[in-house]
């Protein structure tokens, strides 16, 4: 049985990875109208699958444990205030001072949640712990001079207590520009202050996300009330209408003993974007904290003390950790913090930090210089900008928008940043566009080396060499056919484009993922979006890989119409039929042409020259279609996500793949090619093996064996030079190397000084072709100037017998 008879047993036998039709989210994630057995449930709680690896989803009923109890959460943040530091770090030979500003008439304005007021610190740390952090900032304020200052500036000169070598000042300044950059980098983003909830959204765990800032009133602001982390953190839910508010408030997650609202459906937020609802929840007051804090601030060095010293530091919210990584950076001791900032980020479901926020983790991963975090968070900005970029309209290229395509708020990452996605954005857009041209291309067979389409190129330059009508009928059927084979693959991925349309579902449990962080105003369901995109744009989501990898068993030119595929598909049988007729015909009214060599393939074997037949088939379409499903199973796997950790499950909608050729702007650490000397961002240069190895009489390329001849004494050159003869005098002559040669023959030479233009007086013999043979050759031409000088010169042409009785002469004179 041929492979295209066995197209309807192989649709079910064949290696399909479908990244999209087996997601399955958690029970409480399904879709409302959907009714699932108890044994589905069951399987979908035990069996999650990653957008597009396959890989296994942990749900959340299999989620880690809690770190830390309520109560135990409680007890560990009043541990942590920085109120007794003076009593915890008492040795050391560095005696740390870190005042507060000014104490305002209220001191509550500066209390914790249990109203004690902050007051300056002084303390003392190990000065050899401080160098052996690598901190050029530290090495540099334990200098002499750095000391004299801050000594006379503390009246501490020759005060110090017993012990004390160093004195460092780490107050913040009060005025001036390195104030101005202090506050800007120790500035919390909108996404950053509002990562609290994400233990209500995300289900992250609580003792990583929901401690107070260092200046909190939810005592003042809630008096008697000892659960300020229960659900009335989470305010006045919006009352956006009866029906939504209800539905809202009855789901529920039982979850640790404790009812949690759930995040809202994209219907919910459809319906409140329709009624210009644009706040999902009211935060409590306490949960409004400035963006920056001179609390936070000192507070944060003395927890980088703390770190130094090897104490261990509560990071139980965002704002903690972007504050901490922040002065690490400026102090330049990344090194203490990165390991604890990495627990943080990689635990559990808190993870989805990159997902939500990438432009901040992808800044707290290069602070660290922690790969995994800002590859993940680097690979969903490019792909973000990709798309954008990708847009018909130069405008909405060149606008800045707040919001992604597809809803999400964009942050801030700094020029330096923003130019390395830019550019691994654009080559991504690059490689993509140039994939869907060549899958549209009518030289695609070619391009994929299919075998059969090189015969009927063949055939086609036969015919084409003919005149006569029966060639020419021939030759248009031949070409109609040949068009018709590339335009069924164009189709085929013009129907993965439009494969969208009905994946319902998994369109919905995207958008269930997307309600997690995008906004009501800025909620547009998966449908719409995609619908606007153009066909590149399509090809950074994973429909249409998935859509091609998932339908490679269709039939492409033979075999009947499966359940699902579209209709209308070419009979590309008849058509190569037709082909076989008018080569029939080609035989019958012009046989002496077609007896030689080039048509022996195109013929069946026969006994008399006279007895020639046209093979049938002519070609093997089934092999053509299974090299070509070939082809385009190889090209689908190479954009499935793959060695991606943590696996961005929130992400799906989006593809990730990145290569190397947009992987390359990251640093070094982080598994790029930038070394820092701005060299992955320009165009590629080719070697320069091949050039010339300097300017200059010793002008020649580094393959190019330069011209020798024979040696003559100075004196003869000199008069040769003065005779300027005719074969001393050419035009210049440059190689296939693109570089500079001297190629002789007898009665001519052709020499070239410069690589365009014509030699000027360059003479054979002459002085300046004296001193470039004497040039010292460059280091990888040595060896092939050796070679040179032990060239045979018997065929150089300098024949006696051919010279001019006025040379012979010369000779005999000398």
């Amino acid at each position: 049985m041929s492979r295209s008879a066995g197209h309807q047993g192989v649709a079910s036998s064949w290696p399909v990875l479908d990244p999209l039709s087996d997601v399955v989210d958690s029970p409480a994630r399904a879709r409302p109208d959907s009714q699932a057995s108890p044994q589905a449930v069951r399987l979908t709680g035990a069996h999650h699958v990653d957008a597009e690896s396959n890989r296994p989803r942990r749900p959340s009923c299999l989620s880690e444990p809690p770190l830390r109890d309520k109560s135990d959460i409680k007890s560990a943040q009043t541990a942590d205030q920085c109120h007794t530091v003076e009593f915890d770090l008492v040795h050391g030979d560095t005696l740390v001072f870190v005042d507060l500003p000014n104490i305002p008439r209220d001191p509550r304005k500066q209390a914790d949640c249990d109203n004690i007021a902050y007051r300056s610190h002084s303390f003392r740390v190990h000065s050899g712990r401080l160098l052996a952090t690598g901190s050029a900032k530290f090495a540099q304020m334990l200098r002499q001079p750095s000391q004299s200052r801050i000594q006379l500036r503390r009246k501490m000169v020759n005060r110090l207590p017993q012990g004390v070598h160093y004195v460092l000042d780490l107050t913040p300044p009060s005025e001036g520009d390195e104030l101005v950059f202090q506050v800007t980098e120790l500035s919390l983003t909108p996404g950053i202050m509002a990562w609290w909830r994400s233990h209500r959204f995300h289900g992250v765990d609580p003792s990583l996300v929901t401690g107070h800032d260092d200046v909190c009133t939810c005592r003042r602001q809630a008096p008697g009330s000892l659960d300020t982390d229960g659900d009335e953190e989470l305010g006045d839910i919006n009352k956006s209408s009866p029906k939504a508010t209800s539905k809202r408030s009855g789901e529920t997650n039982k979850r640790s003993g404790e009812t949690k609202p759930v995040p809202p459906t994209p219907e919910q937020l459809m319906q409140m974007k329709s009624e210009g609802d644009n706040g999902l929840y009211e935060p409590p007051p306490f949960r409004r904290i400035p963006d920056y804090c001179p609390i936070r601030h000192r507070n944060a060095i003395v927890r980088l003390m703390m770190l130094i010293e090897g104490r261990d530091v509560l990071l139980d919210s965002a704002s903690r950790v972007w504050t901490l990584v922040a002065l690490a950076k400026m102090f330049d001791c990344t090194s203490v913090v990165r390991d604890q900032v990495t627990l943080w980020i990689m635990h559990g479901s808190n993870t989805r930090f990159i997902e939500v926020l990438p432009e901040e983790a992808l800044r707290v991963g290069f602070a660290i210089r922690n790969a995994q975090v800002t590859q993940c968070a680097f690979r969903i900005l490019v792909n973000e900008f990709a798309i954008q970029e990708a847009d018909d309209d130069d405008d909405a290229r060149r606008k800045l928008t707040q919001t992604t395509v597809f809803g999400r708020r964009r942050g801030e990452c700094g020029d330096e940043l923003n130019n390395l996605i830019q550019h691994a954005a654009r080559a991504l857009v690059e490689r993509v566009s140039s994939i869907k041209s060549q899958l549209q291309s009518p030289d695609l067979l070619q391009d994929w080396n299919i075998q059969e389409w090189s015969k009927l190129q063949r055939l086609e330059h036969l015919l084409a060499r003919r005149q006569g009508p029966a060639f020419h009928t021939a030759l248009d059927k031949l070409r109609r056919f040949m068009a018709s084979l590339p335009k069924a693959v164009a189709s085929k991925l013009g129907e993965a484009a439009r494969c969208w349309e009905d994946n319902h579902e998994t369109l919905w449990s995207m958008d269930a993922d997307r309600a997690t962080y995008v906004l009501p105003k800025d909620f547009e369901r998966l449908e719409l979006i995609l619908s606007r995109m153009n066909l590149v744009q399509k090809l950074f989501c994973p429909f249409v890989w998935s859509h091609l990898l998932k339908h490679c068993s269709w039939p492409l030119y033979l075999g009947p119409r499966l359940t699902g595929e579209p209709v209308g598909r070419p009979r590309f049988d008849k058509m190569l039929q037709e082909v076989e007729d008018s080569l029939r015909t080609v035989i019958l009214t012009e046989p002496a042409e077609v007896h030689s060599r080039g048509w022996i393939e195109f013929l069946e074997p026969s006994k008399g020259i006279n007895d020639a037949t046209v093979k049938s088939p002519l070609i093997d379409l089934d092999q053509v279609d299974w090299q070509i499903k070939d082809a385009i199973l190889f090209l689908t796997f190479a954009w499935a996500r793959r060695d991606i950790d943590p696996p961005l499950n929130l992400t799906r909608h989006l593809l990730l793949t990145l290569a190397i050729d947009e992987m390359k702007f990251l640093p070094l650490w982080a598994g790029g090619f930038d070394d820092g000397t701005g060299g992955v961002f320009e165009s590629f240069v080719p070697p320069t093996d091949m050039g010339p190895s300097g300017p200059g009489p010793a002008y020649h390329t580094g393959r190019t064996v330069r011209s020798d001849g024979p040696s003559l004494c100075g004196t003869l050159v000199d008069d040769f030079s003065d005779l300027r003869l005719s074969d001393g005098t050419t035009a210049a002559s440059v190689n296939v190397h693109d570089g500079v040669s001297t190629t002789r023959r007898q009665g001519k030479a052709s020499t070239a000084r410069k690589v365009s233009t014509a030699s000027e007086s360059f003479m054979a013999y002459g002085t300046d072709y004296e001193e470039a043979r004497a040039a010292v050759p460059a280091e990888h031409q040595a060896p092939r100037g050796r070679e040179v000088m032990s060239v045979d010169e018997s065929d150089s042409g300098w024949d006696d017998e051919q010279q001019s009785p006025f040379v012979l002469a010369r000779f005999r004179n000398f």
